[in-house]
């Protein structure tokens, strides 16, 4: 920790010289000179990255991206950003690089439980409603689209999504076959029945868990 101050201290000092020469003389003659061994800090070496972490700088951009994400939720949410947020379930395929981050992610957006899962499979998705993008199929089906839309307000929403999910298609007619570019769906997500809303931070998925933010 000392050493760490020291460094620190003395390359501030060096790099304030050429805008406060004579502050940043008399504070390296007070504290520097001594092991320094150079008669004046304008003569000294311009400071040098002595170490770098790739780890520790992979941990800081990951953890900064998560608290991003939730702050933008909360934000978007008309959330204060002090206010706590009961429960958040983080599901990753690096867990230990989330865990060693994790007391700064609680604190910093005021979370009162943090759990981190590798186990993706845990979050459960149902389509609840399913919207026609009217450009795509008028486009491609012209004639057809007021069949199509009465037939998709017919169907059930998820039964479509797992459909187009598995086969990239869902034939809603005889011979006429929806893709994911012609549909919107609105999707629900759960974790071990209770709702939650999801946040995807690059592979990264953020549950958070109730509506009762305090």
């Amino acid at each position: 920790m000392l050493y760490t101050l020291y460094t620190i201290g003395l390359g501030l000092t060096k790099m304030f010289a050429p805008f406060f020469p004579h502050i940043t003389e008399e504070i390296y003659h007070r504290y520097y000179k001594i092991k320094v061994n150079k008669e004046s800090i304008h003569i000294t070496e311009w400071p040098e990255v002595e170490f770098i972490d790739d780890d520790a700088e992979q941990v800081g951009e990951t953890i900064k991206e998560i608290i991003a994400a939730i702050r933008k939720w909360k934000g978007e949410k008309g959330i204060a950003l002090n206010s706590s947020i009961e429960k958040v379930e983080i599901f990753t395929e690096h867990p230990e690089i989330i865990k060693e981050g994790k007391e700064d992610i609680s604190v910093t957006m005021n979370i009162k439980a943090l759990d981190i899962s590798d186990n993706f499979s845990e979050i459960k998705e149902e389509a609840i409603d399913v919207k026609p993008i009217y450009a795509s199929i008028g486009k491609k089906y012209r004639e057809k689209t007021a069949e199509i839309v009465r037939t998709l307000k017919q169907a059930k929403p998820n039964d479509l999504y797992l459909k187009i999910k598995e086969k990239g298609e869902f034939e809603i007619l005889n011979g006429i076959a929806v893709t994911k570019d012609d549909l919107t769906f609105d999707i629900a997500y759960s974790i071990h029945g209770k709702k939650v809303e999801v946040l995807s931070v690059g592979r990264d998925v953020i549950a958070i868990f109730g509506s009762d933010i305090a």
